[in-house]
């Protein structure tokens, strides 16, 4: 299949997504609503391809606005919880598109959630709440345990703006438009997914007196590199070199078909974060060695 596998509870989802698909790429699985018919709707998906669920979501917080993209980094659901740790990839490709776009942990719900079914969704300590509510993500994430996986909603109402209120139909239309808007994103973050080797935290060259894999991509990890861009030509390090100062820094563009990479600078808690948002496209083989922070030449900056 080329294009990504995209699933949705809604026709109206369906159609908006399919319209915004590159070349009409991909495909778009109706899952039905809620629950129950997204869990049978998963038992059906191929295996080993990514999936991503996308169409309307409710804020549980009034963080969010009718319209903005919510990109889960968690996604809980009857007393579980799966990581989707390719978020800040995602989100920070919407981003770069122009896109308002915020991250958080998500949650499923049986039935959509209003008044003080919001507030109990979104209890809980500090950060850790869930911010968003669908009923679909859940059975789905469960379902694809262990490969590429993502949300991305858009927001069509808040605790201070809720459903069936005349203000939630311009919400609602609005919101049907950002979801045309997602589909380049989408498309390249299925060309992105697939198994890695990583070689990390050491130099071109040799290791242990043997000649190393060259990387079809090097990530210099910097926490003043931002925004993200190419370094020089100069700068002598086969298969391109990247500079990035967080992980929505790391453009999915760059990694389709790049299936080694060079991972390198510091702090380690930074390279760490980087390793752990390319993990969620796919399985990876790290080549470890001693951390590293690479000082290039000053001629090697734009």
């Amino acid at each position: 299949m080329t294009g990504p596998l995209v699933c949705v509870a809604l026709g109206i989802e369906a159609r908006a997504v399919r319209g915004g698909l590159p070349g009409g790429r991909g495909e778009v699985v109706r899952l039905g609503m809620g629950p129950r018919r997204a869990e049978r709707a998963a038992a059906g998906l191929p295996p080993g391809v990514p999936v991503a669920v996308t169409g309307f979501a409710g804020a549980l917080d009034d963080g969010l606005r009718p319209g903005e993209v919510f990109v889960a980094t968690e996604v809980r659901y009857d007393g579980q919880a799966w990581p989707c740790p390719s978020a800040p990839l995602i989100a920070g490709d919407l981003a770069r598109a122009g896109l308002a776009v915020q991250t958080g942990p998500l949650v499923t719900t049986p039935h959509v959630v209003t008044g003080r079914a919001r507030a109990e969704a979104h209890a809980g300590p500090g950060e850790d709440r869930a911010r968003a509510a669908d009923m679909e993500s859940g059975p789905v994430a469960a379902a694809r345990a262990g490969l590429p996986f993502a949300v991305v909603r858009v927001i069509v109402d808040t605790p201070s703006r809720p459903l069936l209120r005349p203000s939630t139909l311009a919400g609602g239309l609005a919101a049907r438009r950002v979801l045309t808007k997602l589909g380049p994103v989408l498309a390249l973050w299925a060309a992105a997914a697939g198994a890695r080797h990583v070689l990390l935290g050491s130099p071109a060259g040799q290791v242990n007196g043997g000649a190393r894999p060259v990387p079809d991509l090097t990530l210099l990890v910097r926490p003043d590199a931002g925004p993200p861009h190419p370094l020089r030509s100069e700068a002598p390090e086969p298969g391109g070199l990247r500079a990035v100062g967080a992980p929505e820094e790391v453009a999915l563009g760059w990694l389709a078909g790049a299936r080694t990479i060079r991972l390198t600078g510091g702090p380690p808690a930074l390279v760490a974060a980087v390793l752990t948002a390319l993990e969620g496209l796919g399985p990876l083989t790290v080549e470890r060695r001693r951390a590293e922070t690479t000082a290039l030449p000053e001629e090697a900056w734009p």
